[in-house]
């Protein structure tokens, strides 16, 4: 699986935009945490990938990451996307 800030990928090509897709890790409360930001980060991320692969992506692209509410939740988000390598390719 790519995961990419990037909107698109060097040397791929994008054959089909699946959906945008985002998750965060239910668990994370600031100041009551057992774990840490980069912990939930991890979680979000490991729930994102999951999500791809269950719409049939082999990456997501425009990734990043938004901090919601008081609590400053911080949200991971980007599309998931198919692509192929560009000389796989055929137009």
């Amino acid at each position: 699986m790519i995961i990419s800030t990037l909107s698109e990928y060097p040397g791929f090509q994008i054959t089909e935009v699946l959906s945008v897709i985002a998750d965060y890790d239910k668990e994370f409360r600031p100041g009551r945490n057992i774990y840490t930001l980069q912990e939930c980060l991890n979680n979000a991320f490991r729930r994102l990938e999951k999500q791809a692969e269950n719409l049939g992506a082999n990456a997501i692209l425009g990734v990043g990451i938004a901090y919601s509410g008081t609590n400053q939740i911080p949200i991971v988000y980007g599309t998931a996307v198919k692509m192929v390598k560009q000389s796989d390719h055929q137009n």
